[in-house]
């Protein structure tokens, strides 16, 4: 099972921490929130106006992107993951990794309705709304030592500041059609410019 993950780790080994969560974060905010994204994350599919799904772009691949980026990428130097080409190679290499891993699984079963299981885990998170249990999760990952400055960074709070007024926002955003703040209208966040997004 290693030997299939080597490729995916070395590879992000050799980028910059800190530019990757900076694209996974455009991504997201493209997928849940249809932010534009910047020129360099675009491919040429998303370019032509094609579906996230034609072009590749699954959510549950950029979360997982994030993920391996805090586990390998390097936190002082590395190369910049800033661009579509990269961001792409190394989300086609988590899916590939998964298809083998899969099918290298001792324990597999052929049963249908475990297969369901695993495509409704990558798919329905990202079909519905928040939950607080999900908010829960990312105020961990946020406060995270190694994210926790650049939240503070990026905000100005921490990431437990952050975090309660998301709580005291949300039954006003999701009753609101659109709430007319003017960071609502940024087609980037600020962090994006400064790892040449």
């Amino acid at each position: 099972m290693f030997e299939h993950y080597k490729p995916l780790r070395n590879f992000l080994r050799g980028h910059d921490l800190w530019s990757g969560l900076a694209t996974t974060y455009c991504y997201a905010r493209y997928l849940q929130f249809g932010k534009a994204l910047p020129e360099v994350l675009l491919t040429p599919k998303l370019r032509m106006g094609a579906s996230n799904i034609s072009a590749g772009l699954w959510g549950h691949l950029v979360e997982m992107l994030a993920r391996e980026l805090l586990i390998n990428a390097e936190v002082r130097g590395g190369k910049r993951f800033n661009t579509a080409a990269i961001a792409f190679k190394a989300m086609s290499m988590i899916h590939t990794l998964d298809g083998k891993s899969w099918a290298s699984h001792s324990s597999r079963s052929n049963d249908i309705l475990l297969q369901l299981s695993r495509i409704a885990f990558k798919q329905f998170p990202w079909l519905g709304k928040l939950t607080n249990g999900e908010l829960t999760r990312y105020h961990m990952i946020y406060g995270h030592p190694r994210v926790a400055p650049m939240i503070e960074a990026e905000f100005g709070l921490s990431s437990t500041e952050l975090f309660q007024i998301v709580m005291l926002l949300m039954p006003r955003c999701w009753s609101a059609r659109r709430l007319r703040w003017s960071f609502c209208d940024r087609p980037n966040p600020p962090c994006a410019s400064r790892y040449g997004l």
